[in-house]
């Protein structure tokens, strides 16, 4: 039995670091140690900083036959994470990411997602039995039909698997820019959720309000949900459920690089809730998790495990 199997996006990052992020008809020069290529994708960021945590982690999904597909297995297999349901497609390209990174540690994200255009319904119900083996299934709304997902979520609801749900981009981009759903198909998931975790930009539209925690708890009240929680870079996570709302704080810290610093926290805030801890307590490792990988450079390069994420916590409170 795995603790999570996740859908989604693992990508190869190309990463760029410059000294200003560029606008509109401007130049700026790459020396070529500025450019890098590491593991990523919403999804295989999450289910690395989970397997490093200590749990059984399984993807789903799609890759091309090409290099970077081979280093995307390369590197799951180093963390321990199952691929037997990650198809390997013959002559597709697998999903990549352009990041440009300034001596700030702020970025600009473009994604690709190539093969991953191909996954439909079926193909999710060709693997019922693999979701029905986990605890919870992770999704999430990036770059992909939200469709699939919305069959994933019902096979995992009819078999007792819990669900979580991380919307990574603006509704009105998924929706009206990207047409990867309707609006109701979006409702729909949402309400299919038992933990919801979409990024502030999301929350902001959604629940139609500036305020992270009314947000939170908007949100929570509307779809039901067990657990709302958004992270927000500095200000550290807000949080819902029926039973309470509140804000966690950030950690003090010197940003390299937040590429992966959300998806860090998801992956804190899952296993948190899969051990049954209190919510505080969640919240608090779960923005450990993100400082701890904005702290140096790459989307996964701060994942580690659950001691050391501890010890962190624990050397950040005897400062104060």
């Amino acid at each position: 039995m795995l603790d999570i199997v996740g859908f989604g996006v693992n990508a190869i990052d190309q990463v760029i670091q410059l000294y200003r992020i560029p606008t509109a008809d401007a130049k700026v020069v790459c020396p070529p140690e500025k450019y890098a290529l590491y593991p990523g994708g919403v999804m295989g960021n999450t289910l690395t900083g989970l397997a490093r945590l200590g749990l059984k982690t399984g993807f789903i999904g799609k890759i091309g036959d090409d290099n970077f597909g081979s280093l995307l297995q390369q590197y799951s297999r180093e963390d321990g994470i199952d691929m037997s349901a990650c198809s390997v497609e013959c002559g597709e390209h697998s999903p990549w990411t352009w990041i440009v990174v300034d001596k700030a540690g702020e970025r600009t994200i473009t994604l690709f997602p190539n093969v991953l255009d191909t996954i439909t319904k079926e193909y999710i119900r060709s693997h019922k039995n693999y979701i029905s083996s986990a605890r919870v299934l992770h999704l999430e709304g990036s770059e992909m039909k939200l469709a699939p997902s919305i069959e994933a979520a019902l096979i995992a609801k009819e078999n007792g698997v819990k669900v979580s749900f991380d919307l990574d981009i603006p509704s009105h981009d998924l929706i009206n820019e990207l047409g990867l759903c309707s609006a109701g198909e979006l409702d729909d998931l949402i309400r299919l959720c038992d933990y919801f975790i979409p990024c502030i930009g999301a929350a902001e539209q959604l629940a139609d309000t500036g305020d992270p925690l009314k947000m939170a708890e908007t949100l929570q009240q509307r779809y039901g949900n067990e657990v709302v929680a958004l992270s927000h870079g500095s200000e550290g996570c807000f949080v819902a459920s029926s039973e309470e709302s509140f804000q966690s704080p950030a950690f003090t810290i010197t940003p390299v690089d937040g590429t992966g610093s959300g998806d860090a926290f998801h992956a804190g805030m899952l296993y948190g809730l899969i051990k049954q801890w209190p919510l505080r307590r969640t919240a608090q490792f779960a923005n450990a998790c993100g400082a701890l990988n904005t702290i140096v450079m790459g989307a996964r390069s701060g994942m580690t495990n659950a001691d050391e994420v501890e010890a962190f916590i624990l050397g950040a409170t005897e400062k104060k």
